[in-house]
């Protein structure tokens, strides 16, 4: 049976069994029902949100319409109904469903205010919930891990994983409420501050983080996969030992895709992730498709 199994702020992902996994959803309600009924049709699976499950754009479709290329497809931000979900789908599912801290969260429990769409997105959010919600939203999000691994071989973040040294003691003992974000913000200062907010790490970053984290668990990890920076295309292979998943914020429908694991199988660099990608939405075409389909009708004519 696949469940997750949290130790302090590491999680691991045991099986044998199916992982889902999904990255920032950023109060996209419908791509959250959508992975919500993907997860729900497997017989045994984990679903894993790599983090920034809110916080959504605030625009009308006029102001988003000229930004389209960076912002991907309109949705409006129903972060309070997606936080509603969750956590109902979480308490269904209490060993099966996690999500990594994302910066945004962070914002919610000490971490640096985030103002990405409005000047204060942790206030604009918590506005929206009762007195009890706000509780609720706290309580969970000081719950969730910083780092996933995974009986697979594949490690997950929110953020691309630093070089600094960690250990079990580290990560339990560094607080994650931050009292000078500029200094917090320095490299090799606060793991937590890297672990959410790097875009990019090369090979002997990588190579480093999970000679930290291998020290932690049973089963060598040999890939990490992160979220964070979107990706036109859905993913990025950055490196052998680096993978990008970007599912929901910034994409257009048809690009959209989550990655379907086996925790039974093994996997030993980014491009066996690559091969376990699958659409969101399989029933839309890509444009390039249309083309193709176009051009084979002109051929056939």
């Amino acid at each position: 049976m696949a469940r997750f199994r949290q130790e302090g702020r590491v999680a691991w992902i045991e099986g044998p069994g199916e992982l889902i996994v999904v990255s920032d959803l950023h109060g996209n309600l419908r791509d959250f029902l959508r992975v919500h009924q993907i997860f729900e049709a497997s017989d045994d699976a984990c679903l894993l949100f790599l983090g920034d499950l809110y916080h959504g754009p605030y625009l009308s479709p006029q102001d988003w319409a000229p930004h389209v290329d960076k912002l991907g497809d309109f949705y409006y931000d129903q972060s309070p109904g997606l936080f509603r979900s969750y956590l109902k789908l979480k308490a269904m599912y209490p060993d099966r469903v996690r999500a990594i801290l994302g910066n945004h969260e962070h914002s919610h429990i000490g971490g640096p205010r985030v103002a990405k769409f409005t000047p204060d997105e942790a206030a604009s959010f918590e506005d929206s919930l009762t007195t009890i919600e706000r509780g609720e939203l706290a309580r969970d999000i000081e719950e969730w891990p910083w780092i996933v691994g995974s009986q697979c071989g594949v490690a997950f973040t929110h953020g691309s994983p630093p070089p600094t040294p960690f250990d079990q003691q580290r990560l339990n003992q560094e607080s994650p409420i931050v009292r000078n974000p500029q200094q917090w913000a320095q490299p090799g200062n606060a793991l937590l501050s890297e672990l959410l907010w790097r875009r990019f790490s090369p090979p002997e970053d990588v190579k480093a983080f999970l000679n930290s984290l291998n020290s932690l668990c049973a089963v060598e990890q040999h890939v990490v996969t992160y979220g964070h920076e979107p990706s036109p295309e859905g993913y990025q292979v950055q490196h052998n030992a680096l993978f990008n998943l970007s599912t929901s914020f910034a994409m257009r429908r048809e690009k959209k895709v989550y990655l379907s694991l086996k925790l039974d199988s093994y996997y030993v660099s980014a491009y066996d992730i690559e091969e376990q990608l699958i659409p969101l939405y399989p029933d839309i075409k890509r444009i390039s498709d249309i083309f193709d389909d176009f051009e084979d009708t002109l051929d056939e004519a």
